[in-house]
């Protein structure tokens, strides 16, 4: 979190948001263990806060609604998800996936969010690629967490 703020935030700029969201994470982390949800829930309120919130509700290529049980494809292209007609291709995301990620944009608060496996592999392949195409660099945080996970 602290990598991250630090690669994307411009230098000298103040961001009361921004600030709060990381203390918050911060503060959830003294008291409570480390969860990939909670990680996940940071990055996608981060890039929210940043301006850079991916399309959660709309295809990003032709807009049209993203509803029922359907299967969907994200595109950093397109930095958003893509209905069944557009995304030919790509990684999958589940509905439930993306109803999570809304959620996770409604309520304030870390540990209220929590992802099954596959909802964490689907949300997490969808965020490291939003995140990825913002950055100048890979993060030295993110390789550690490969590691520590293997």
């Amino acid at each position: 979190a602290c990598e991250l703020t630090d690669a994307l935030l411009p230098e000298g700029l103040c961001n009361p948001r921004l600030f709060r969201l990381l203390t918050a994470c911060l503060e959830h982390l003294d008291r409570f263990p480390a969860t990939p949800s909670d990680r996940r829930f940071f990055e996608l309120n981060f890039l929210n806060v940043l301006g850079y919130r991916p399309l959660l509700e709309h295809c990003a290529v032709c807009a049209g609604e993203l509803t029922g049980g359907a299967w969907l494809s994200h595109s950093t292209a397109a930095c958003g998800l893509l209905c069944g007609r557009c995304g030919r291709g790509g990684s999958a995301v589940s509905m439930a996936t993306v109803i999570l990620l809304r959620q996770a944009l409604l309520t304030g608060r870390f540990g209220v969010i929590s992802f099954s496996p596959d909802e964490l592999d689907e949300a997490g392949r969808f965020l490291d690629c939003a995140i990825a195409a913002l950055l100048q660099r890979p993060l030295k945080a993110l390789s550690f967490l490969r590691e520590m996970s293997e």
